[in-house]
Protein backbone atom coordinates (compact mmCIF):
# COMPACT_ATOMS: atom_id res chain seq x y z
CA UNK A 1 0.00 0.00 0.00
CA UNK A 2 1.49 3.69 -0.92
CA UNK A 3 0.16 7.15 -0.63
CA UNK A 4 -0.34 9.08 -3.74
CA UNK A 5 2.07 11.75 -3.56
CA UNK A 6 0.58 15.40 -5.34
CA UNK A 7 3.29 17.83 -5.98
CA UNK A 8 1.42 21.20 -5.56
CA UNK A 9 4.29 23.38 -6.13
CA UNK A 10 2.04 24.53 -9.11
CA UNK A 11 -0.34 25.58 -7.11
CA UNK A 12 1.91 27.52 -5.14
CA UNK A 13 3.08 29.74 -7.67
CA UNK A 14 1.65 32.35 -9.76
CA UNK A 15 3.47 31.65 -13.26
CA UNK A 16 0.38 32.32 -16.02
CA UNK A 17 1.12 30.38 -19.24
CA UNK A 18 2.76 27.45 -17.92
CA UNK A 19 1.53 27.50 -14.99
CA UNK A 20 -2.17 26.72 -16.22
CA UNK A 21 -1.27 23.50 -17.31
CA UNK A 22 0.87 22.40 -14.26
CA UNK A 23 -1.74 23.20 -12.39
CA UNK A 24 -4.46 21.09 -14.32
CA UNK A 25 -1.76 17.93 -14.61
CA UNK A 26 -2.29 18.59 -10.28
CA UNK A 27 -5.75 18.83 -9.82
CA UNK A 28 -6.01 15.38 -12.30
CA UNK A 29 -3.72 13.66 -9.79
CA UNK A 30 -5.75 15.26 -6.85
CA UNK A 31 -8.97 13.83 -8.65
CA UNK A 32 -7.39 10.55 -9.54
CA UNK A 33 -5.74 9.99 -5.54
CA UNK A 34 -8.85 11.35 -4.46
CA UNK A 35 -11.27 8.64 -6.14
CA UNK A 36 -9.11 6.03 -5.67
CA UNK A 37 -7.23 6.70 -2.11
CA UNK A 38 -9.62 8.94 -0.49
CA UNK A 39 -6.18 11.12 0.10
CA UNK A 40 -2.58 12.33 -0.83
CA UNK A 41 0.00 13.27 0.84
CA UNK A 42 1.44 17.06 -0.15
CA UNK A 43 4.88 17.63 -1.56
CA UNK A 44 7.14 20.43 -3.34
CA UNK A 45 4.66 22.62 -0.63
CA UNK A 46 8.03 24.99 0.09
CA UNK A 47 8.12 24.14 3.94
CA UNK A 48 11.60 23.26 4.70
CA UNK A 49 12.58 20.82 7.62
CA UNK A 50 14.52 23.74 9.25
CA UNK A 51 11.02 25.38 9.52
CA UNK A 52 9.39 22.26 10.90
CA UNK A 53 12.00 21.68 13.42
CA UNK A 54 11.46 25.42 14.39
CA UNK A 55 7.87 24.72 14.93
CA UNK A 56 8.66 21.57 17.02
CA UNK A 57 11.07 23.22 19.27
CA UNK A 58 8.31 26.08 19.92
CA UNK A 59 5.55 23.83 20.65
CA UNK A 60 7.87 21.86 23.02
CA UNK A 61 8.54 25.59 24.81
CA UNK A 62 4.95 26.52 25.27
CA UNK A 63 4.33 23.40 27.42
CA UNK A 64 7.27 23.82 29.20
CA UNK A 65 6.26 27.19 30.83
CA UNK A 66 5.19 26.45 33.85
CA UNK A 67 1.51 25.51 34.99
CA UNK A 68 0.53 29.28 36.68
CA UNK A 69 2.22 31.20 33.78
CA UNK A 70 0.17 29.17 31.40
CA UNK A 71 -3.23 29.82 33.07
CA UNK A 72 -3.06 33.36 32.79
CA UNK A 73 -4.49 32.83 29.28
CA UNK A 74 -6.76 30.50 30.04
CA UNK A 75 -9.21 29.93 27.43
CA UNK A 76 -12.65 31.45 28.89
CA UNK A 77 -15.88 30.68 29.18
CA UNK A 78 -17.39 34.01 28.76
CA UNK A 79 -16.81 33.91 24.52
CA UNK A 80 -18.26 30.59 23.56
CA UNK A 81 -16.43 29.69 20.40
CA UNK A 82 -13.69 31.64 21.28
CA UNK A 83 -10.51 29.44 21.75
CA UNK A 84 -7.39 31.02 22.35
CA UNK A 85 -5.11 30.51 24.86
CA UNK A 86 -4.01 27.28 27.02
CA UNK A 87 -6.45 24.51 27.31
CA UNK A 88 -5.90 22.53 30.34
CA UNK A 89 -6.20 18.61 30.71
CA UNK A 90 -9.96 18.25 30.15
CA UNK A 91 -10.82 21.84 29.51
CA UNK A 92 -11.81 21.15 26.13
CA UNK A 93 -13.87 18.66 26.29
CA UNK A 94 -17.54 19.67 25.74
CA UNK A 95 -19.06 16.16 27.16
CA UNK A 96 -18.99 14.70 30.71
CA UNK A 97 -15.74 12.75 29.61
CA UNK A 98 -12.06 14.60 30.30
CA UNK A 99 -10.05 14.80 27.28
CA UNK A 100 -6.38 13.63 28.02
CA UNK A 101 -4.53 16.49 26.34
CA UNK A 102 -3.05 20.07 27.24
CA UNK A 103 -3.86 22.34 24.52
CA UNK A 104 -2.60 25.98 23.64
CA UNK A 105 -4.73 27.12 20.20
CA UNK A 106 -4.12 30.16 18.80
CA UNK A 107 -5.26 31.13 14.61
CA UNK A 108 -4.83 34.14 12.43
CA UNK A 109 -3.82 37.34 14.48
CA UNK A 110 -6.63 39.14 14.40
CA UNK A 111 -5.86 43.24 15.32
CA UNK A 112 -8.52 45.53 15.93
CA UNK A 113 -6.37 47.94 13.91
CA UNK A 114 -7.04 45.67 10.97
CA UNK A 115 -10.64 45.35 10.08
CA UNK A 116 -13.44 45.46 13.21
CA UNK A 117 -14.70 42.04 14.54
CA UNK A 118 -16.95 40.08 12.56
CA UNK A 119 -17.79 36.72 14.66
CA UNK A 120 -17.01 35.48 17.64
CA UNK A 121 -14.24 33.33 16.37
CA UNK A 122 -11.92 36.71 15.93
CA UNK A 123 -10.12 37.77 18.26
CA UNK A 124 -6.53 38.24 19.52
CA UNK A 125 -3.78 35.33 20.52
CA UNK A 126 -2.87 35.11 24.10
CA UNK A 127 0.63 34.19 24.28
CA UNK A 128 1.72 33.29 27.67
CA UNK A 129 4.61 36.21 28.57
CA UNK A 130 7.60 34.16 28.63
CA UNK A 131 7.10 32.74 25.55
CA UNK A 132 9.38 33.83 22.89
CA UNK A 133 8.38 31.97 19.64
CA UNK A 134 5.62 33.75 18.40
CA UNK A 135 7.49 34.78 15.36
CA UNK A 136 7.81 31.51 14.50
CA UNK A 137 4.26 30.06 15.39
CA UNK A 138 2.72 33.63 13.33
CA UNK A 139 5.16 32.46 10.29
CA UNK A 140 3.92 28.47 10.62
CA UNK A 141 0.22 28.99 11.24
CA UNK A 142 0.43 31.91 7.87
CA UNK A 143 2.30 29.46 5.59
CA UNK A 144 0.06 26.97 6.29
CA UNK A 145 -2.66 29.09 5.61
CA UNK A 146 -0.87 29.50 1.76
CA UNK A 147 -0.55 25.63 1.06
CA UNK A 148 -3.85 25.04 2.27
CA UNK A 149 -5.43 27.49 -0.04
CA UNK A 150 -3.28 26.46 -2.76
CA UNK A 151 -4.58 22.82 -1.78
CA UNK A 152 -8.06 23.88 -2.08
CA UNK A 153 -7.59 25.63 -5.57
CA UNK A 154 -6.39 22.18 -7.05
CA UNK A 155 -9.53 20.69 -5.51
CA UNK A 156 -11.52 23.05 -7.25
CA UNK A 157 -10.52 22.44 -10.08
CA UNK A 158 -10.43 18.60 -9.64
CA UNK A 159 -14.00 19.03 -9.39
CA UNK A 160 -14.16 21.05 -12.40
CA UNK A 161 -14.75 24.11 -10.93
CA UNK A 162 -12.61 27.46 -11.31
CA UNK A 163 -9.42 27.39 -8.54
CA UNK A 164 -11.26 29.69 -6.56
CA UNK A 165 -14.94 28.12 -6.39
CA UNK A 166 -14.25 26.54 -3.23
CA UNK A 167 -12.46 29.37 -1.64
Amino acid sequence: FSVPQIDVGPLLSSGEEDGVVARDIVAERIKEASSSHGFFQIVNHGWSEEKRKNVLRETRNVFEIPEYEKRLNLVSNETPGFTRGYITVGGESGSDLNECKEAFSYGFDWCPDRHEKKNSLEGPNRWPPSFCGRTIMDEFYEDMTKISEAVVRGLSLSLGYPAPYLS
